[in-house]
């Protein structure tokens, strides 16, 4: 019990004055508890290691060449065919006339397994027996000719070592007439390399000879 003014109050009372005390704001405004939160430790990300895989490499039955493998240029032109491509040549300047077989025609391996054939033809018509060049083959393939212009007049085509031809030409000086050359005959040797035929030398001209053109037709 309390004691005020001299009285006594009793327990009632002294409770509704404490509660009174505690209804008074003390101008502070009450905090709300902070209740401490830990963080929740993360969940370890399990590491996927790649494990190698082995890339099968498929291997050729056959390994590859080192070249490009072709077959031998075998078998040689019939003198039908020889013909026709020599009458399918014909002088430029005038487009007239054509070529006709002279000499052979002579053939030779080529070293490779295949075959090499040359043969001369001759201008025609002709009155002295002038203009002529040798066609070259391949197997049955037409390679080309010695020159693109008429030589006077070769007199000799043969075999030289495989793969080679030896043509011999008339060599004419300036003041020589059509049937007389006074100069050394000059040999020209064609050989095969492989791939085409290169000649040891030119023909030589006389004067500015006709140039000629040949039209292969299929």
């Amino acid at each position: 019990m309390f004691r005020v003014s001299g009285r006594t109050r009793p327990a009632a009372v002294r409770w509704a004055a404490l509660m009174a005390l505690a209804a008074v704001p003390t101008g502070c405004r009450a905090r709300p508890a902070t209740v401490p939160t830990h963080a929740a430790a993360p969940t370890p990300t399990p590491t996927v290691t790649a494990t190698p895989t082995a890339t099968a490499s498929a291997t050729p039955d056959t390994p590859p060449a080192s070249h490009p493998v072709t077959a031998p240029a075998t078998g040689v032109p019939s003198r039908s065919a020889i013909r026709r491509v020599m009458a399918r040549t014909t002088e430029v300047a005038t487009s007239e006339g054509h070529f006709v077989l002279d000499q052979g025609p002579v053939s030779v391996a080529d070293g490779y397994g295949g075959t090499l054939t040359a043969a001369v033809g001759q201008r025609y018509p002709t009155a002295d027996a002038h203009g002529q060049l040798v066609f070259f083959w391949h197997g049955t393939r037409f390679l080309g000719l010695d020159s693109v212009r008429e030589s006077d007049t070769i007199t000799g085509l043969r075999r030289g070592t495989a793969g080679a031809f030896r043509v011999t030409y008339a060599h004419y000086a300036p003041s020589d007439a059509e049937c007389c050359a006074s100069l050394p005959p000059v040999t020209v040797a064609y050989r095969w390399t492989g791939s085409r035929l290169v000649a040891s030398g030119t023909p030589p001209l006389r004067g500015t000879p006709l140039r000629v053109h040949v039209a292969l037709i299929g």
